[in-house]
């Protein structure tokens, strides 16, 4: 169930509900701190003692690109007694290819920009040692004219063996 708007956690405050995945929702947030707008991924948290579900933003960050989205920070925050893992991001407003493929036709032109970014930003992931393993158009977001990859966490990091 989605947090209000005008919900306050820590230093955001909800703005508006962009969308939610089989892990966690994602809020259009005010960071009061800064007086600016990003994105917040709020993940409950299983196990209190064990924060695992910040080992997405952990990979996330290390696939700094143009064309991955970019992690501004991550924290754990106590929402109404439940601590969530709160993943700062950049803003896409854009929305998810999926969800612009939904709403219109895209000309060949804009279709071959589009996807031609997403491999850029897998390229440097894979050079980082990342393996994102969920590509797909819901996890390409878009601003402006730019496709991102996003959704880093079923995302593995290898070492030179392969594990």
């Amino acid at each position: 169930m989605p947090f209000p708007n005008g919900t306050a956690i820590g230093k955001y405050k909800i703005k508006g509900f962009i969308g939610a995945g089989h892990f966690g929702e994602v809020y259009r947030v005010r960071d009061r701190a800064i007086d600016a707008d990003s994105a917040l991924k709020l993940l409950p948290i299983a196990d209190p003692k064990h924060y695992v579900e910040l080992v997405e933003a952990k990979i996330q960050h290390k696939c700094r690109h143009q064309n991955c989205v970019t992690i501004n920070s991550a924290d754990v925050k106590s929402v109404g007694g439940t601590p969530y893992a709160c993943i700062d991001m950049e803003l896409m407003t854009g929305g998810s290819l999926e969800s612009l493929l939904e709403r219109q036709f895209l000309s060949v032109r804009h279709a071959v920009k589009l996807i031609t970014d997403v491999p850029f930003g897998l390229e440097h992931a894979h050079c980082q040692g990342i393996v994102h393993k969920d590509i797909k158009p819901g996890n390409i977001l878009l601003v402006g004219d730019v496709a991102k990859l996003s959704d880093f966490g079923l995302s593995e990091e290898m070492n030179e063996y392969g594990k």
